[in-house]
């Protein structure tokens, strides 16, 4: 900033150059009030889609149940994104309760998968074993079981 200034004042401007040095002060203030107004707003609890926490559960829930019940169709393919789906519902909450309750299909989708599976399927149930172990409080029914 300080050579277009002294450019403005090298051009013959040298009046308005010297307002707009002056003015340095002042718009220094005006940031930091504005810096002010943004931290205010920022410290607001921001709503996710104005639902609450037993309602953002219950969803996660339906759509973990789609997700188990669609890993069981013919489509290798369809079995493949379900499994995903379930690794990534996994990843992004810890719900050791609803787990704990679907453990025993889920443990069946994998144990099939492994055996019969291929490729991506493979490699998709072996994912969700390792994150339903980590799921659950105790995991050596799991282990045992895979």
């Amino acid at each position: 900033m300080a050579r277009q200034k002294n450019k403005l004042n090298s051009k013959g401007e040298g009046a308005k150059g010297s307002i707009e040095s002056g003015s340095s002060d002042e718009e220094g203030q005006t940031v930091n009030d504005e810096a002010a107004i943004i931290s205010e707003e920022s410290t607001e609890p921001i709503e996710d889609d104005g639902l609450d926490e037993t309602a953002k559960l219950e969803q996660f829930e339906t759509k973990m149940k789609e997700a188990i019940d669609l890993a069981s169709q013919k489509s290798a393919a369809g079995r493949v994104k379900a499994l995903e789906a379930i690794c990534n519902g996994l990843l992004k909450r810890y719900s050791p309760d609803f787990v704990d309750n679907q453990k025993m299909t889920i443990c069946d989708l994998v144990d099939k998968s492994l055996k019969k599976g291929k490729g991506g399927e493979v490699e998709a149930a072996a994912k969700l074993s390792i994150l339903l172990a980590l799921q659950l409080p105790e995991s050596e029914e799991v282990y045992k079981e895979l």
